[in-house]
């Protein structure tokens, strides 16, 4: 692996297999405390480098952000693959690293894969934090998926400009460097993925939900500004999450909370984490021992 200063953290970046990942590890750690490390999975034809924003407010914690195979510097295998293989491959990673239980942020895409890595593999996931998820799947999965694809398959088959043109009408706020980037994370997708990517979208989550024994916070945009969590899903969501899971909705943001309400989506992103440190400490609030049921959930 190779090490590079990024303030607060010590950056590593390595490869396993297909699979390219980074390591930021924290110069200072918080005294006194015992934080799980957090998984960062980035959504469809972005990159681990949509992160970087986020650091800063991870100090004192160790971060893993993993490029989804077919996106950023990860390759695509070549052969028949199925969708299980894509979250198994960040599941690689963390076996690899013996990383151990872990938060999961996810964003879209991520926060799909973030779900059915905590039903896949329970003993890695710690909590979950899912940006924006794509939760209307579980309602109108044939046509959600379509949409989907077709929008991959447009965006792909842009010129660079019309790419940077497209980022900024979607981004108007955002910097000239943001733009760049996410040109540049769209322009090297592989829309192979397309092909079966997406179908973790399909995944009933509400049975999901249902089972995973770790704390989930869901944080949703406003539908009116682009977030695709309805109030269907809202719904849901406050039905089978009991504390300290929850849902929160984030005014003034759309699909990408991260970016639109920057203030407002770290401070619920460490609350979060907060509850999930709590939760693996067998915390205060009651919250049960890692691996045990969980309140209310039979």
């Amino acid at each position: 692996m190779n090490a590079t200063p990024h303030a607060p953290h010590i950056e590593q970046t390595g490869r396993i297999g297909h699979t390219v990942f980074s390591i930021w590890e924290p110069r200072q750690r918080r005294a006194g405390a015992s934080d799980v490390p957090v998984v960062l999975l980035h959504g469809a034809s972005s990159s681990r480098r949509t992160w970087s924003p986020l650091l800063p407010a991870l100090a004192g914690r160790d971060v893993i952000a993993v490029d989804i195979r077919g996106h950023g510097d990860s390759g695509f295998p070549d052969g028949r693959r199925n969708r299980a293989e894509v979250s198994l491959d960040v599941a690689a990673v963390l076996d690899t690293l013996e990383i151990g239980r872990a938060a999961f942020l996810g964003a879209s895409l991520g926060a799909a894969l973030s779900i059915n890595l905590a039903e896949q593999r329970p003993d890695l996931a710690a909590g979950l934090v899912l940006e924006d998820p794509p939760l209307r799947a579980g309602t109108e999965p044939a046509s959600f998926v379509e949409e989907m694809r077709e929008h991959l398959a447009r965006a792909a088959a842009l010129s660079p400009a019309e790419v940077i043109d497209d980022v900024r009408k979607a981004m108007p706020l955002a910097s000239d460097d943001e733009v760049r980037i996410v040109a540049e994370d769209r322009q090297r997708f592989d829309v192979r993925f397309t092909e079966y990517g997406l179908d973790w979208f399909l995944r009933p989550w509400r049975e999901v939900f249902a089972e995973v024994a770790c704390p989930i916070t869901v944080l949703a945009g406003e539908p009116a500004l682009g977030s695709v969590v309805t109030a269907v899903e809202e719904a849901d969501c406050l039905r089978l999450l009991n504390a300290p899971s929850r849902f929160l909705r984030l005014p003034g943001a759309g699909h990408s909370i991260r970016r639109d309400v920057p203030a407002a989506y770290h401070e619920a992103v460490l609350a979060a984490l907060d509850d999930i440190d709590r939760a693996e400490r067998g915390g205060p609030d009651g919250w049960p021992e890692a691996g045990s049921a969980v309140p209310g959930k039979d």
